[in-house]
């Protein structure tokens, strides 16, 4: 029989984040995790218990999302049938409370509200990333993130797409082309191909060229 759609999913999270933070942990990368799209806390949340494993190396949270959906597209590379305004809305306080019913402790994680093109830019914290998960569907929106972690990149993080593979019938998937131009306006990094999981997601280990 085939497997539930939803249960598929779960499951590809668990063994990501697990295999990601044990990783990182064996290589002594120490850091922060930072999300940038967070509705429905499921990834935070998995995340977060795989981050516990072996120790954890203090790592923090960092829960960043609009908590009212997609923004207006900006870009002609923004289209896909569901990158629309509005869509995958969470409230912030479902989201907290979503996250309290799935164990995590407030102290555990920081969320940042509002769009990423209006708070990224003035946020201080955190300068240490072990993991980043950039799951905002849009390449604008995604530019926005890389223009954020660029000087904070480090040998040894993780840089992690969730849509990596989403695109139109007319457009290349957004977050795939943001993360080629991040790649070609910084020579002196390389990313290796780590690990894929669900069927639109993969993953990328940054080091120096």
């Amino acid at each position: 029989m085939f497997p539930n759609y939803n249960d598929y999913v779960v499951e590809e999270y668990k063994r990501f984040f697990m295999s990601s933070f044990v990783m990182l942990g064996f290589n002594g990368i120490t850091g922060d995790y930072m999300e940038f799209g967070c509705c429905g806390a499921l990834t935070l949340s998995t995340a977060y218990y795989a981050s516990r494993y072996n120790g954890a190396l203090g790592r923090h949270l960092w829960a960043c999302d609009s908590f009212q959906g997609l923004p207006g597209a900006t870009s002609e590379f923004d289209e896909h049938p569901l990158w629309t305004s509005g869509n995958f809305a969470m409230s912030q306080k479902d989201f907290v409370a979503k996250c309290t019913r799935n164990g995590l402790p407030e102290t555990g994680y920081t969320v940042v509200p509002g769009f990423f093109s209006e708070t990224l830019s003035s946020l201080k914290n955190p300068t240490d990333i072990a993991m980043a998960f950039i799951d905002c569907d849009m390449y604008s929106s995604t530019i926005d993130v890389l223009t954020f972690l660029k000087p904070r990149l480090k040998h040894g993080m993780i840089l992690a797409f969730d849509d990596y593979y989403c695109y139109s019938s007319e457009q290349p998937a957004g977050e795939k082309k943001a993360f080629d131009e991040l790649k070609a306006s910084m020579p002196e990094w390389t990313f290796i191909p780590y690990h894929s999981f669900h069927w639109a997601g993969t993953s990328f280990i940054v080091q120096r060229a």
